[in-house]
């Protein structure tokens, strides 16, 4: 099944848009007119009978597979990069601080 997808964003054209979208898996007859379908994210929703489109190839639908998110590890930092910011936390003595008390003496 295709789904009728009418609905424009503000802004564009209507030119180019794909008015038919899918494909779904028809899960339920709900009524004579209400449908319950399934697209191949997974997701359901109830449409009206008038917003759909038959499908006459049923090798298309693919649904996809779920997967779990991997997660990378946490860069461990570089051991100089760190040893420069530890020193910059703890004011190390060889960068010079100024004071800004210049004293000036009369002529």
């Amino acid at each position: 099944m295709y789904l009728y997808h009418l609905a424009i964003k503000p802004g564009l054209s209507k030119k180019f848009k794909k008015t038919w979208t899918g494909p779904y898996k028809v899960i339920a007859k709900l009524s004579e007119l209400n449908y319950k379908i399934m697209n191949q994210g997974n997701k359901t929703q109830i449409i009206h009978v008038n917003r759909l489109k038959a499908n006459y190839n049923p090798q298309i639908w693919k649904p996809k597979v779920k997967q779990k998110p991997t997660r990378k590890p946490p860069k461990k930092p570089h051991l100089a990069f760190e040893s420069k910011r530890r020193e910059r936390r703890r004011g190390s003595p060889s960068r010079k601080v100024s004071t800004g008390n210049r004293s000036s003496t009369p002529k």
